[in-house]
């Protein structure tokens, strides 16, 4: 992970007066407690941000992360967190490569609700988390209902508006 990028392109905000700022990438996250702070500076943090709605709306509930290999070995979203079985998150790196690559938008589709439709028989309708941003791409205008998910990417963008004072209509989203 670029951390040094990641830590110029904070001194770079705070420089501008940034208030508020937020990275959206899961992975990135399991680096948080390695990223500059500044006083003034607040940063979104997308992975407490989507616990925190995941506690609210599903207490109790395991969940199962679907993202890449470091955001599931990193375990940054705690105890609750469940991982896909070893082929399925090769499957679902490929994926995001594909993605990453320009592939089919619509093959991307269909084989992450594939995948999860998969998964959701074999783990009793567990609850997923789209914890890559890539996925979100394929995933957020899919929206079947044949599983239960959150979309970090989701929870990430209501908290950033919100932290800018404004309201946001949520009717229809997870």
């Amino acid at each position: 992970m670029p951390l040094g990028f990641i830590n110029e392109a904070i001194i770079e905000l705070k420089n501008l007066g940034v208030r508020n700022y937020l990275i959206p990438c899961n992975t990135a996250h399991a680096f948080v407690d390695q990223y500059l702070k500044f006083e003034k500076m607040h940063f979104i943090n997308m992975v407490e941000e989507t616990k925190r709605y995941v506690e609210k709306k599903y207490p109790d509930k395991k969940f199962m992360i679907i993202g890449t290999n470091g955001t599931a070995c990193s375990k940054i979203y705690g105890d609750y967190q469940d991982n896909p079985e070893a082929s399925f998150q090769q499957e679902i790196m490929e994926l995001i490569t594909r993605i990453k690559n320009k592939g089919s938008l619509d093959y991307c589709r269909n084989k992450l609700n594939d995948i999860l439709l998969a998964l959701n028989a074999r783990n009793n309708n567990c609850l997923f988390i789209i914890a890559c941003t890539e996925l979100s791409i394929a995933i957020n205008d899919y929206n079947n209902n044949n599983f239960n998910y959150v979309d970090a990417l989701d929870v990430l963008a209501v908290k950033a508006i919100k932290s800018c004072g404004y309201k946001v209509n949520t009717k229809g989203r997870g």
